[in-house]
């Protein structure tokens, strides 16, 4: 009886480890890490990842709202913000516009990357609608984007 309660509290503690570095791996990524506000956070099976949602500060220091994120066991968080239609617009505008937008490409780029990849981190769909344009950003070439950037907002 003894060692079974000392196996069930391993497996309770090892459970808090997973969930303290997870957060502890968010606020990393935050601007204010002491404003974070965790809620729905879940396990994800054998894997050691976590998955859940933040609420912290920005820099105006206005709460953002819940936000997706994950983390991965082996040490990986991503803040997974919304993509919306309008990041693809902007992107589009700086490109006409021949302006430095390597920056903004890159960003973009990662949004759909994280969250095309909640599916494979939190065994469920992700929470929000993502552009066909993530598959475009995510496995074309930069000229066939720009194409199907201009095919779509060029009118």
């Amino acid at each position: 009886m003894r060692s079974f309660l000392i196996v069930i509290g391993f497996l309770a503690l090892s459970g808090c480890i997973d969930e303290m570095s997870a957060k502890s791996a968010v606020k990393k990524l935050l601007n204010d890490p002491g404003s974070a506000m965790f809620s729905e956070l879940r396990k994800v099976g054998d894997t050691g990842n976590i998955c859940g949602y933040v609420n912290a500060k920005n820099r105006m220091g206005g709460y953002v709202g819940d936000t997706p994120f994950y983390y991965e066991s082996g040490g990986y968080a991503a803040i997974v913000s919304p993509v919306k239609d309008r990041d693809f617009q902007s992107l589009y505008r700086s490109i006409k516009a021949q302006s430095d937008f390597g920056d903004e490409l890159i960003e973009l780029r990662f949004k759909c990357d994280h969250a095309l990849g909640w599916n494979r981190v939190c065994g469920s769909p992700y929470p929000f609608s993502i552009p066909d344009l993530c598959e475009v950003i995510t496995n074309q070439s930069a000229t066939d984007l720009y194409y199907v950037l201009r095919s779509r907002f060029d009118k």
